[in-house]
């Protein structure tokens, strides 16, 4: 039988529909695209209104024109399984926990449909890659013990779990048997990784930085609070781990992220943020922003503004503000008007547009170790997130590669070999 896969929502969604594809696979499974597919399991996300809606469309397209041959997994079924199973003729309905057992519930199918925790709790998998792949994301963390007041991601995975270092490094290395590899680290929250142990994310980065298999070692998103000044030392102090680090914001204004429950304020993460920047070179910083946050105003936007012009940040991931069940915010209080929000987002793409550039253009004339997973025309990246360009070339792997030119098209840089 064919499967196909679609996928909606974060990094660590994608990391997990492609361990499933594993899975499938594993069990004697083709992976196909949709037109040729028996069995179509869709990934659902419901952290953002927009996600959700997403999924839902695609629900009722694929329950339609193939009927009983769906299978809504992740977010969306976990929050709402009832609602899922009145869009169409949808085969199994799978929280985040039992869609990683989604091959042996089809093995002992028997016609039962939901298959939802109340109380979810994080799967992991063994996600090292296999050898025709170069990059690696390995899982070492699900769940969430923040409960920032805006978030449903704790309702939908549930408290913060981590996989023993132990395992982590078992992970790794066998990621780094065949080919040298980007390893990434991720999860929901990977700044709160605490092992059954007490290792905390600082000790299994020295750890892992001790491996000389391993070439370059990437982290996903951390939380503000998880980025303690230990960890900024052992990021500076190696050049495995990639000088690129994202850090969530969502607001400049104290007043704003407290009634957001965040933990930190304007000040810390600016601190945080410039700590970083002054103590490892070429370094990229990422963060995530709300806007339309209800009680926001024009002078806590502003505030917003200034942190992120005084702050080494370069790209910005922008969202509108959505009220998500069970977070204590109702449509009734989602008060800032759209076109408000939408003002706001746009002012925040303009600025870090430029700032983008600006960064992009000072790497230029630079030598830098490029990453290349497919090949040299479809781009590859350093270290610290600059995607390169080679037209022409079907380089994989790393290479030593000359900036050249800002990309006139896509956002990055085109490059050439260094012989």
């Amino acid at each position: 039988m064919k499967v196909a896969f679609h996928t909606f929502g974060c990094k660590l969604n994608q990391v997990e529909t492609e361990a499933i594809a594993e899975m499938f696979a594993a069990e004697g499974f083709q992976i196909s695209d949709e037109r040729e597919a028996d069995i179509f399991f869709v990934n659902t996300c419901a952290v953002t209104h927009r996600a959700e809606a997403k999924s839902r469309r695609l629900l009722r397209r694929l329950g339609r024109e193939h009927p009983g041959k769906v299978i809504a997994a992740g977010c969306l079924a976990q929050l709402k399984p009832q609602k899922v199973d009145g869009f169409a003729d949808i085969k199994l309905i799978l929280g985040t926990k039992e869609r990683m057992q989604v091959v042996e519930i089809l093995r002992e199918y028997n016609h039962q449909k939901i298959y939802v925790s109340s109380n979810p709790v994080g799967e992991f998998f063994h996600s090292g890659g296999n050898r025709f792949h170069s990059r690696s994301f390995i899982k070492i963390q699900d769940g969430c013990d923040r409960h920032c007041s805006y978030c449903i991601v704790p309702e939908l995975r549930g408290p913060s779990v981590s996989l023993p270092l132990s395992l982590v490094l078992q992970q790794v290395k066998k990621a780094l048997e065949h080919i040298p590899r980007e390893i990434v680290l991720t999860g929901v929250d990977i700044g709160s990784f605490r092992d059954c142990d007490g290792a905390i994310l600082a000790d299994l980065l020295v750890e892992l930085v001790k491996l000389p298999e391993l070439v370059r070692l990437r982290l996903s998103s951390v939380e503000p609070p998880g980025f303690t000044s230990d960890l900024v030392e052992i990021c500076a102090a190696s050049e495995k781990i990639c000088p690129h680090f994202h850090l969530p914001l969502q607001s400049g204004s104290n007043k704003i992220l407290r009634k957001m429950n965040r933990g930190y304020t304007a000040e810390e993460y600016l601190e945080l943020a410039s700590s970083l920047a002054d103590k490892i070179d070429g370094i990229r910083i990422g963060a995530d922003v709300i806007v339309g946050f209800p009680g926001e105003t024009e002078s806590d936007f502003k505030r917003t503004i200034d942190l992120i012009e005084k702050s080494p940040i370069t790209h910005l991931h922008i969202f509108p503000f959505s009220p998500r069940p069970g977070t204590g915010f109702s449509e009734q209080d989602d008060t800032v008007h759209p076109v408000v929000k939408s003002e706001r987002a746009r002012c925040l793409k303009t600025l870090i547009a430029e700032r983008n550039r600006r960064f992009h253009q000072n790497s230029l004339g630079k030598v830098k170790t490029v990453f290349f997973e497919e090949n040299g025309s479809k781009g590859g990246f350093t270290d610290n997130y600059i995607r390169v360009f080679l037209p022409g070339e079907a380089l994989t792997g790393f290479h030593p590669i000359r900036l050249k030119s800002l990309h006139p098209d896509r956002n990055g840089v085109i490059g050439e070999i260094i012989k």
